[in-house]
């Protein structure tokens, strides 16, 4: 899979969503920025190594945005993640509402 070159969104979200949420949020924005995007299809949230989010990368624990950057050790306008279907893939960069920081992505 290769990330489709435009194809960037970020999402205001808590601190403390889950992927559910993540998800959600990022198939909602596509959808509405983007008269190509299908939200009917199955879409899946994916860490940047490819693997789904399901779980924390360290441990057993749910995902939790606040937790995980916490794992990755960056800041909440450097965490990117992925959503993916049949082959497509769409970046989801985040944004807490009372930050300001720019996601920036180096292709």
């Amino acid at each position: 899979m290769r990330p489709i070159r435009g194809s960037r969104i970020t999402i205001s979200i808590t601190k403390a969503a889950d992927a559910a949420t993540v998800l959600s949020s990022a198939i909602a924005k596509f959808a509405a920025h983007d008269w190509h995007f299908d939200a009917r299809r199955p879409w899946i949230l994916r860490y940047p190594d490819g693997t789904p989010v399901q779980q924390l990368p360290e441990g057993n624990g749910v995902f939790r945005l606040d937790e995980y950057k916490e794992q990755v050790l960056k800041e909440y306008g450097r965490i990117i993640l992925y959503i993916t279907a049949d082959g497509a893939l769409l970046l989801v960069c985040i944004l807490l509402p009372h930050l300001s920081i720019p996601c920036t992505v180096l292709w």
